[in-house]
């Protein structure tokens, strides 16, 4: 079996493999570093950005740099603090370089105690690093995305302290010989975040681009034994890798370990697609592309497809954009933060000024079904969208209405989307609003109906407000003439008692006057009875004088009579008067029975007319509350049709 000196294990070359590819970034690389440039190289995974660095720092060390690595990838937990953070790069530093803080690495970090864990790792680079050694000092930081997880440290800080080394060149010559090379997945912007500090806006930019057939030659030296014809070989390889550094390794890899296992290796020399029989495409297919997930070792596809849908809120707008690519269409690199996120996973490269699929095997394995199965996988109307589509758009059932509308518009807030979400999102607000717009409508319709209705109780409840102030007026004036009869008649028997009171007192007077001269009368016949026995016994001398009071008697006896008379016309007169008053008082009883009666009538007209007033003002308040519902309505119906017209015009 045919030993293969190719990787396909993934991890970096040796330095002195003999398959390294050098390219372009190897020589801009070492001669940026050599000179005291700060670097990155920042590019998807597995681009061969670990043996650019291990290749790189050998050639600089040759040149008498000393040169660190420090890789973040593994050995450091994700809950980190600060302060270990620092300590330990001091401690891989140290191991590196050789370093020997004075009495220990230890007591020196509790030494700087009043300065901040940045503070002592810059204090480190400059009394201890720089003081030690005399000679330019390269720190490659590779993995440095791994920074970026880590979320108890302060990674503004870290990166900022980086940036500090740099400007501090102006001012303190010895940091010239500190050099810093970056290497990872992400983006300068990504460095530093906070929008109040300045942007990781130092260094030089390697750019890291797959292999061309020129700089591959290096691989025909490996394919030489198993191909009759190596250079096709390599070209077809590179036509389904597109020059991907661990695809191509691989493809080489399979295309020795196969013909490893071909009892009869195929002697007539290999060309371009055909290989013992069998199409080099179908190799590929069944080695690489089919049932992928289960012949993804070590990991490459996988870490793609991870890429892509790791971060949620950008996963979209990514997927959409990788659609169009997918699908043919011209899409300019423009370097959008879109474009820099779905070229960090590698799918995409830039190609004379367009993003095109890297190459044929990812075309394959991220196609449309997959693309599909990704939506679904980060879009809530994933089913809806597709079948929305998949009617081009001509069926309104498929969008989104009511509470899914909502949950989608919360979902799509924070996110980025592709054109077609928007598209899809907007249309199914304008049904929304359409529906809206008919039920706000048809609600104005039913609120007029309803204010109609309203206003018609409120017009009848008038009419009977005013027909009760009607029967109120006249109850009012008939109590005014009936108040103003019982003060008449009230009136007229305060004359009555003021006779009968007269009369009583004439006929207490004339009882007195009679009561005297009945005395004056009885003194008198007593006098003449006196006279009268003094006469006789005086014989006829006081005949005479008996005459005379004989004629006085008779005289007071008349009046007497008379008295009496007067006495019995003046009780006549009073009986009069009482039956007289009988009847006053009878008609002051009936007066005040009537005002009583009017009172009462009074009393339920006040009610009625109060039970009506209520009416009406609660027939006006109805009134207010269908005008402002209606007005309300009226409110959506315009703000709706505004919505509708503005998402039209979006």
């Amino acid at each position: 079996m045919t030993v293969s000196p190719f990787h396909a294990s993934g991890g970096s070359l040796r330095p002195d493999d003999p398959t390294y590819v050098e390219r372009q970034a190897d020589q801009d690389f070492y001669t940026a570093l050599k000179q005291g440039e700060y670097c990155y190289v920042l590019n998807s995974r597995q681009m061969g950005k670990s043996s650019l660095r291990s290749r790189t720092q050998q050639r600089l060390q040759q040149e008498g740099i000393a040169c660190a690595t420090l890789d973040l990838s593994g050995g450091i937990d994700t809950d980190i603090t600060s302060e270990s953070w620092c300590y330990t790069l001091m401690d891989l530093l140290m191991r590196e370089l050789k370093l020997q803080p004075e009495p220990s690495l230890a007591a020196w970090w509790d030494a700087q105690a009043p300065l901040s864990p940045h503070g002592r790792l810059e204090r480190f680079f400059r009394d201890v690093l720089l003081a030690q050694i005399t000679c330019p000092v390269v720190i490659f930081m590779d993995e440095i995305d791994t920074v970026l997880s880590l979320e108890g440290i302060n990674r503004d800080d870290f990166f900022a302290l980086i940036r500090a080394c740099y400007n501090r060149r102006s001012d303190d010559p010895v940091y010239q010989r500190l050099t810093f090379a970056l290497l990872g997945v992400a983006t300068p912007t990504d460095l530093i975040q906070d929008p109040e500090r300045t942007p990781f806006n130092i260094g030089r930019s390697i750019q890291l681009t797959g292999f061309s057939v020129t700089e591959a030659q290096p691989l025909v030296a490996g394919l030489a034994e198993s191909v009759a014809n190596p250079q096709a070989m390599l070209a077809e390889i590179l036509h389904w890798t597109g020059g991907q550094p661990f695809l191509t390794q691989k493809l080489c890899n399979l295309v020795v370990q196969h013909t490893s296992r071909t009892p009869e290796p195929p002697k007539p020399p290999l060309l371009r697609g055909v290989w013992g029989g069998s199409s080099f495409g179908e190799i590929v297919q069944q080695q690489l592309i089919e049932n992928w997930e289960s012949k993804d070792e070590p990991e490459h596809l996988r870490t793609i497809q991870t890429r892509i849908l790791a971060g949620e809120k950008r996963a979209t707008r990514s997927l959409a954009l990788y659609q169009q690519i997918l699908d043919g269409e011209a899409v300019a690199a423009t370097g959008s933060a879109t474009q820099v996120d779905l070229r960090l996973t590698g799918l995409v490269v830039e190609r004379q000024g367009q993003l095109q699929v890297y190459n044929p095997i990812y075309a394959q394995v991220f196609n449309s079904n997959w693309v599909t199965a990704a939506f679904a996988q980060v879009r809530p109307y994933a089913e809806a969208i597709q079948a929305w589509e998949k009617a081009e758009h001509q069926d309104d059932a498929y969008l989104l209405q009511g509470e899914p509308l909502t949950h989608a518009l919360a979902w799509a807030e924070e996110r980025t989307l592709s054109r077609s979400d928007y598209q899809f999102l907007v249309e199914s607000q304008k049904l929304d609003l359409r529906q809206a717009l008919e039920q706000a409508t048809f609600e104005l319709d039913e609120l007029t109906n309803e204010l109609v209705k309203k206003t018609q109780d409120l017009e009848q409840a008038e009419a009977n407000l005013s027909q009760v102030n009607r029967s109120l007026t006249e109850a009012r004036q008939e109590l005014v003439e009936k108040t103003q009869t019982l003060e008449q008649a009230e009136a007229e028997l305060s004359q009555v008692n003021n006779r009968l009171t007269t009369a009583q007192t004439d006929l207490h007077r004339v009882r007195r006057n009679t009561r005297r001269r009945s005395w004056a009368g009885a003194v008198g016949l007593t006098i003449a009875l006196l006279g009268l026995g003094i006469s006789v016994l005086e014989t006829n001398k006081q005949r005479a004088l008996a005459a005379d009071f004989e004629a006085q008697a008779a005289t007071a006896v008349a009046e007497t009579e008379e008295a009496l008379e007067q006495n019995q016309a003046l009780t006549g007169t009073n009986t009069d008067l009482k039956d007289s008053n009988a009847d006053l008082t009878a008609d002051l009883t009936n007066l005040t029975e009537k005002t009583t009666e009017l009172e009462t009538q009074t009393t339920e007209l006040e009610t009625q007319y109060q039970q009506v007033s209520q009416e009406v003002a609660a027939s006006r308040t109805a009134q207010q509350e269908a005008e402002t519902a209606s007005r309300n309505a009226q409110t959506r119906y315009i703000s709706a049709l505004r919505d509708l017209t503005m998402a039209e015009a979006a």
